[in-house]
């Protein structure tokens, strides 16, 4: 199945650049990379928070069933999602009701 089938209330959107990935996950956020064919590759929950102590990212991992906080820092050189941006491959779901 490819994101966003049988889901009519969820819009998948492209994340184009980190700044707007920030805008985004102030709440938290589904996060896919989509491989060429439109299939997810791994399904996280991500969220952001900017305070005195920094740029920090949360992310849950459903594969691993794993969480993890990193600060900016880590979060682009020790994940994927900073590199999914940057091909063009990293979408969040986006719920209009909400």
């Amino acid at each position: 199945m490819t994101l966003g089938e049988g889901e009519f209330n969820v819009r998948r959107v492209q994340v184009e650049s980190l700044d707007q990935f920030r805008i985004m996950a102030q709440r938290p956020v589904e996060a896919y990379v989509l491989l060429g064919d439109g299939m997810a590759h791994g399904s996280k929950r991500i969220q952001y928070q900017h305070n005195r102590n920094g740029r920090h990212w949360w992310m849950y991992d459903y594969v691993g069933n794993s969480e993890r906080y990193y600060t900016e820092q880590q979060f682009a050189s020790s994940t994927n999602v900073v590199e999914a941006i940057g091909k063009a491959a990293l979408y969040v779901e986006l719920d209009p009701d909400s």
